[in-house]
């Protein structure tokens, strides 16, 4: 990619970020906080798995998928661990 395709790109991310937190902050001002917590958790868990697939290449490109699940799985049993 070119120089101006990717500045094209990562400014189309960054203006649907802030146009999704805007719209996340007017229609869930009023949510529970668990439901919140919920939200927050489901987006964790994805960021997680893109991570495992992007800055993992081999182990993605060896084990597929599953690698991002794996790296899920890890990093809950890990969290979890820390409140034993």
């Amino acid at each position: 990619f070119g120089t101006r395709r990717i500045f094209t790109l990562w400014s189309l991310l960054v203006l649907a970020a802030a146009l999704a937190g805007g719209l996340s902050s007017a229609f869930l001002a009023e949510a529970s906080p668990v439901l919140l917590t919920v939200i927050g958790a489901i987006a964790g868990g994805g960021i997680l798995a893109m991570v495992s697939s992007v800055m993992m290449p081999e182990a993605y490109e060896d084990g597929g998928p599953a690698v991002g699940l794996a790296t899920i799985a890890g990093f809950l049993i890990a969290f979890l661990f820390a409140f034993v």
